[in-house]
């Protein structure tokens, strides 16, 4: 099977919590899942600064 990733730029100021990052990532896992029952979500990853 193959594996997809996807990359996301956030802007700073969209985040100014911590917590922010996490509920928006338990967001778009949600959306996924509906909108795509068939994908195995296998982990999530956050970089810092440019990628």
């Amino acid at each position: 099977m193959a594996t997809y990733i996807i990359l996301s730029h956030i802007a700073p100021d969209a985040i100014k919590d911590p917590k922010d990052l996490k509920d928006l990532a338990e967001t778009v896992a949600k959306e996924i899942k509906e909108q795509c029952p068939g994908v195995k979500w296998k982990d999530s990853f956050a970089t810092m600064g440019r990628f």
